[in-house]
């Protein structure tokens, strides 16, 4: 039975691919991907369950990585072979399995989409770092309901040298994450990277919290008093590190790059990957072995992928305790002074603008700034689509 039923479905994902529906999918040429996929699988968790199993029982790996993209196309993520994660796409429908099941829901706001490899760089980092890690994508499937939404697409650059020889990477971009309760209320926003440990350990508060509340429900003032508590835990936290490595600071804003890298080490913990997340940075650069055997010293030889880890999880740790200390820590206030919108998209707007810096109203995202010579007519810019 599983053979017959692969055949048609390498053939889809072969085609998918292509693009090629109309002419090649028989009775599902009048249709979209999605809606095709819906039709073999079934939409939402179950449908994510169903085309898990049927990946799993494929043992040859050609076969196998052929599937990877309808897994991706029913979880919503690129990557979703590893996290296992189910993403609401619909905010109506996350909070409808919210209400049904009874779980917060965390919504990701992003620049590009969750199933691109080219989304914003933080939301490439989540996917390794976070949602590939096996405790905490259990703890996100039996705890929260999973959605995410673009807030526009990200700013991607190419540099040809010329030669065949191409690079590509995405510049700026921010993403968020929001805890909101069923009714899509947002309690918390997380803004920007965080380490595993440090993600997680605000989710369990959040929760929590969430759950507390319960009784007499989340109301303004409860939610006020529980973000004095984060601000007043925020500066004591703060305060220890900046004593443990002796810097005379009462403050974020006084800190040296030397002193946030020092304060970084502290909480080296908290960024770890573990193992799956290792496995994704390997199997994102096969050759890396063989190209560093070639490099290094023949009597000192470091799989270099180990030596990424090690980078990442030091970026991973410096950024989640600037995050903490400045943006999180000024949107704890805006919770306090009731300043925080009870709507998530005006709350998400307030984020980019305040938090982030790249406001809406920036087509731009700050990498046009006005007033600076670049030597190049009209600065360069280009507002032709491809």
């Amino acid at each position: 039975m599983l053979a017959r039923t692969l055949f048609p479905l390498l053939v889809f994902a072969s085609l998918s691919l292509a693009g090629n529906f109309a002419a090649a999918c028989g009775p599902y040429g009048d249709l979209d991907e999605d809606a095709i996929v819906d039709r073999w699988f079934g939409p939402g968790p179950r449908g994510l369950d169903r085309a898990l199993e049927m990946y799993d029982n494929v043992e040859d790996d050609e076969a196998r990585a052929a599937l990877e993209p309808m897994v991706d196309r029913v979880a919503g993520q690129r990557g979703a072979v590893v996290s296992r994660l189910y993403w609401y796409t619909d905010l109506q429908q996350a909070q409808a399995a919210a209400a049904a099941s009874h779980r917060p829901i965390l919504s990701l706001r992003l620049l590009g989409k969750l199933t691109d490899e080219f989304s914003c760089a933080n939301s490439r980092f989540f996917r390794t770092a976070l949602y590939s890690n096996k405790h905490l994508s259990d703890y996100l499937r039996d705890h929260f309901v999973l959605h995410w939404q673009s807030v526009r697409p990200v700013p991607r650059v190419t540099i040809d040298f010329g030669d065949g020889r191409k690079i590509q990477r995405t510049v700026t971009g921010n993403s968020a994450h929001y805890v909101l309760d069923e009714n899509g209320r947002p309690l918390d926003v997380l803004p920007g990277l965080y380490g595993p440990a440090a993600f997680q350990a605000w989710l369990e508060r959040s929760e929590q919290f969430l759950l507390a509340s319960k009784s007499g429900g989340v109301n303004p003032d409860r939610l006020a008093e529980y973000h004095a508590r984060q601000i007043e835990e925020i500066d004591a936290r703060f305060a220890h590190d900046a004593a443990a490595i002796a810097a005379a600071v009462t403050s974020p804003d006084e800190l040296t790059d030397a002193q946030w890298t020092a304060i970084a080490a502290l909480h080296a913990e908290d960024a770890a990957l573990d193992g799956a997340s290792v496995q994704v940075m390997r199997r994102e650069h096969p050759d890396a072995f063989a190209a560093g055997r070639l490099a290094l010293s023949k009597r000192v030889v470091e799989d270099p992928i180990l030596q990424l880890v090690r980078t990442f999880e030091s970026s991973l740790a410096l950024d989640a305790v600037k995050n903490e200390y400045t943006l999180h820590r000024q949107a704890h206030q805006w919770f306090v002074a009731g300043q925080a919108p009870a709507d998530l998209d005006s709350l998400n707007q307030r984020v980019y603008a305040e938090l982030f810096l790249t406001p809406s109203s920036d087509p731009w995202l700050g990498l046009a700034p006005a007033g600076v010579y670049t030597a190049l007519e009209g600065d360069g810019i280009n507002f032709a689509t491809e």
